[in-house]
């Protein structure tokens, strides 16, 4: 079970496009299941928190921003 993030919603659209983008991102840079749902669910939950399909998409230094303050590991990320 990958547990989601608590963070304070503004919009949800695009949140299920922003999770297929982190999770295919993850996949095709070799990572684990559970790695891709991880890097999914983060770049939906960072998406979320912004106004806007287009807008809320995290870029990869938000994305490796959120992650490093959060200390978490997604293999193959490098």
């Amino acid at each position: 079970i990958i547990p989601s993030l608590k963070v304070k919603v503004k919009d949800t659209t695009g949140a299920g496009d922003a999770f297929t983008a982190g999770f295919i991102a993850a996949h095709i840079r070799g990572a684990s299941l559970y790695d891709c749902g991880l890097m999914g669910i983060i770049t939906s939950g960072l998406t979320i928190q912004k106004v806007g399909a287009r807008n809320g998409l995290p870029t990869l230094t938000e994305f490796n921003n959120y992650i490093k303050k959060n200390k978490i590991k997604i293999s193959n990320l490098e």
